[in-house]
């Protein structure tokens, strides 16, 4: 769910002056997510509650990631979790 958007599209979502995207997510555990990234794009993923798997990668509480050079994004909840995702040009 798009949190904040600079995409018209994202009707529902707080606009910002940017081309980027704040995404949040809640999953319970063993559910799994697969997002992708559009081209020459980077991400940055919070873990805000629980843990993720984030493309084989363990993330706790907390923990963030800086995504880039993938195609997509594979997130699998360990535990109930909660994430903000936070898509921006290079």
């Amino acid at each position: 769910m798009a949190l904040a958007s600079g995409y018209e599209s994202d009707s529902e979502a707080l606009p910002i002056r940017a081309r980027t995207r704040v995404l949040g997510a809640t999953l319970r555990a063993g559910e799994q997510l697969v997002d992708r990234l559009e081209v020459n794009r980077m991400g940055y993923l919070v873990a805000t509650r629980g843990r993720l798997a984030v493309n084989g990668v363990l993330l706790e509480a907390r923990d963030g990631a800086a995504i880039r050079d993938v195609a997509g994004i594979s997130l699998e909840a360990l535990l109930d979790a909660e994430l903000i995702l936070v898509d921006v040009p290079p």
